[in-house]
């Protein structure tokens, strides 16, 4: 089966899964795909929702249509809803743009709040659990047992000798959170529009995940078994540490700060070319140019968000938004590119009402805000 074949098949399984019509020849083969990159899930789960949120149409022919006008203005220049997430897709468009392409009549009825625990969990077989406050989960997966209660997934190991290498996915949208706990007691705080592949137990001679998006991890220590994350075209090296990564791909840099211990960094294809940090140093690797820029930093600007505040010093406005927007699931535009580079310091509490946020920004009497629905302009 020629690439180009399955990027079209691969399209149209998704619609019939979703609407429950797939065949067990089709659903094998969308497993398949799905396994092989968190990118492939995190789209079909974004495919998800907007099917649930009813912003399209639940015919082939709406997709297909949808898809060619993509494909035909995937080049503009997009200038709202900067922070949605960017991913390659084998399917070839991207449901960043679709995002701003849907009616905004529906979204006009939405008002932002602030995020909650919640988060899909995806077995190795592809079957998938929501997870939220009123979750109770209890299930076994090869080599581990898996909990599920009250905004909190944890992973204990089980006593079974060679267990089956079994894959989850843990995917976290806009709006939520959630708090992860692995089979080696790793604790992961993971952010709004973060994916992460892990397996249910690990390895006797490595710990290695995947992530897109932001987390927080808190590695234990296990010196005889490196812990590895590999994001986009970087890879983090440790034993056991403290540490935050920032890893959205349409921001073309992924942003890695050690709050304790010491981590390794590499290029993904180049692990002998690592860079070593110490507490206090935040690495800025570009993906594309695979080069890397180290500062000394205060460390709790880029972690407060997991004990429930957006710390900012001297952070432009657009950052903010960017940052902000994950959080509060809203998109904005802004009536001015001056306005973009204005700066804002300040805590702000996670919890507050978005009214209040927005109050707050515009106390400096240099930005208003008028908001429609889940769209906010900028003045």
């Amino acid at each position: 089966m020629t690439k180009r074949r399955i990027n079209s098949i691969d399209y149209i399984y998704i619609w019939r899964k979703l609407k429950n019509s797939i065949s067990p020849e089709e659903d094998e083969l969308l497993s398949e795909w799905l396994k092989n990159s968190p990118e492939h899930m995190k789209f079909f789960l974004n495919a998800r929702d907007f099917q649930n949120r009813k912003l399209i149409d639940n015919t082939p022919s709406a997709w297909i249509n949808l898809n060619h006008k993509l494909k035909q203005r995937r080049k503009k220049r997009i200038l709202v809803y900067c922070c949605a997430a960017s991913f390659a897709l084998v399917v070839g468009f991207s449901f960043f743009f679709f995002h701003n392409s849907v009616d905004r009549q529906i979204e006009a009825k939405l008002v932002p709040v602030p995020g909650i625990d919640k988060a899909t969990l995806i077995l190795n077989d592809g079957t998938s659990h929501t997870l939220d406050k009123s979750t109770d989960l209890l299930l076994e997966e090869d080599g581990a047992k898996i909990k599920g209660k009250e905004g909190l997934l944890v992973y204990s190991p089980l006593k079974k000798k060679n267990p089956r290498i079994a894959y989850n996915t843990i995917y976290v949208p806009r709006g939520g959170e959630f708090f992860l706990i692995l089979s080696d007691s790793t604790k992961i705080w993971i952010n709004s529009e973060t994916m992460i592949r892990y397996p249910s137990s690990f390895s006797k001679n490595e710990r290695r995940i995947e992530l897109i998006g932001e987390a927080y991890f808190e590695v234990k220590k296990d010196e005889s078994r490196p812990f590895v994350v590999v994001s986009d075209q970087q890879l983090i090296k440790v034993t056991g540490t403290a540490f935050n990564v920032s890893s959205f791909g349409h921001e073309g840099s992924i942003v890695t700060t050690l709050v304790e211990g010491s981590i390794q960094l590499s290029p993904r294809d180049a692990v002998e070319n690592f860079v070593s940090l110490l507490p206090g140093n935040q690495s800025i690797f570009d993906n594309e140019s695979q080069s890397m820029i180290i500062k000394n930093v205060n460390v709790s600007l880029y972690t407060s968000w997991k004990d429930g505040y957006y710390d900012f010093q001297g952070e432009t406005i657009e950052n903010m938004l960017c940052t902000l927007s994950r959080w509060y699931n809203f998109n904005y535009q802004f009536n001015a590119d001056k306005v973009r580079l204005k700066r804002f310091s300040g805590r702000l509490k996670r919890t507050d009402s978005f009214q209040r946020i927005l109050s707050v920004i515009e106390k400096t009497d240099e930005i208003k805000f008028t908001i429609e629905g889940t769209q906010v302009i900028v003045n």
